[in-house]
């Protein structure tokens, strides 16, 4: 369970997670203590506006932004990104992933979102290219889900 500090300085500890969307953690932090950290944050999501969704998805980076834009990632996007290999991008991978992505977010309006650690890039492609297909709706709910696996990880990086 997890609840010894207060819940200012839980949000202080962890907002650090939410890429940009604190407010997920702060509404996290009134339901403590709590068990599972995901199961809390999927219920607050689910509980949030459209807009508030929207904006929790668009507020992360595209991957493979590392290669061109490192200074707006924040350290745990960058992290993330080179632990899957994103900064060693040759020219055509960089061009594939980039195309991919485009197309993604006009589709869907928000950035491709997937947990990274621990996967290369013909996995974070395949699933890119498995993923495209999907319904707006249905690709909104699996975006979310991923929100909050790549927070729950980073959530136990700091914990340790």
């Amino acid at each position: 369970m997890t609840a010894p500090c207060s819940d200012f300085a839980f949000v202080e500890r962890y907002s650090s997670i939410c890429e940009g969307s604190a407010w997920l953690i702060t509404r996290a932090a009134s339901r403590r203590p709590f068990d599972d950290l995901a199961s809390v944050l999927m219920q607050v999501i689910s509980e949030a506006t459209e807009s508030e969704q929207l904006d929790l998805l668009r507020g992360h980076p595209e991957l493979g932004a590392i290669k061109s834009a490192a200074n707006s990632l924040s350290m745990d996007s960058r992290d993330e990104q080179m632990s899957a290999g994103l900064h060693k991008l040759t020219a055509t991978e960089l061009e594939k992933i980039s195309e991919l992505n485009r197309l993604y977010r006009a589709q869907n309006g928000f950035p491709f979102i997937l947990a990274v650690r621990d996967k290369n890039l013909q996995q974070i492609l395949q699933t890119l290219q498995q993923r495209i297909t999907n319904s707006i709706e249905e690709e909104k709910q699996t975006a979310l889900a991923e929100v909050v696996q790549i927070m729950t990880l980073r959530f136990e990086q700091l914990k340790k």
